[in-house]
């Protein structure tokens, strides 16, 4: 006799586990935000910062997009197999900050301040700043799509459901970042117009910064 197949574990149930979660999730996502925001290195090279709780809705939705692409996802994997359901965003003004944000980061894992969950990982397309970002131990990826930030996965211990990325990108990075919001909001990111104009811009911002980082040098 065959054996049957294990029906796949409702949506509905799997989020009635987040929701038990969520107050432990925002909980530690706060204290990351405050850590940063107070470091006396840090504060000075932030321009600004923002926060960002997913919505159920947007959960339900990436749950079936990964169920669809195959994934196993269920009450008892779905904090690992969803890692950005509270993300911080650092946003800084000079290519190089970056240096400064990252050390301390590292600092405060070292200090047990949080836990790094995975390798921080680097996104770009521009030659020059895979050199610079691999020179600070990142390991670096290239989108298709240009998208540009650096991410860090962090929890408080090892065995917390808690975990918050921390996405780290300059302001003329965050410029691409919120046209190519907009752009999948509207549903133009199939236009071969539009995705054309968002590897321009992706160059133009990638000038700027070397723009910035000369000025910055001086």
């Amino acid at each position: 006799m065959a054996l049957l197949k294990k029906k796949a574990e409702s949506v509905a149930s799997i989020m009635k586990t987040i929701r038990g979660e969520y107050p432990v999730i925002e909980g530690f996502g706060v204290t990351v935000e405050a850590i940063l925001t107070k470091n006396t290195k840090v504060a000075p090279v932030i321009h600004s910062f923002k926060r960002r709780l997913k919505s159920e809705k947007s959960i339900e939705e990436k749950i079936k997009k990964k169920r669809l692409e195959g994934a196993l996802v269920s009450s008892e994997n779905i904090f690992s197999a969803m890692t950005d359901i509270y993300a911080v965003r650092l946003i800084h003004l000079y290519p190089q900050d970056i240096d400064v944000i990252h050390g301390a980061i590292i600092d405060h894992a070292a200090k047990r301040d949080w836990i790094l969950v995975e390798k921080p990982k680097a996104y770009t397309w521009d030659p020059d700043s895979v050199n610079f970002l691999k020179s600070l131990g990142l390991k670096c990826e290239v989108k298709p799509s240009f998208y540009t930030s650096v991410h860090y996965l962090v929890k408080p211990k090892k065995n917390s459901s808690a975990v918050c990325e921390i996405q780290v990108r300059s302001l003329l990075e965050e410029v691409w970042g919120e046209v190519d919001h907009k752009v999948k909001y509207k549903g133009l990111n199939t236009d071969e117009r539009v995705v054309e104009h968002l590897a321009v811009l992706a160059r133009l911002i990638g000038a700027g910064s070397r723009v910035l980082s000369a000025i910055q040098k001086r």
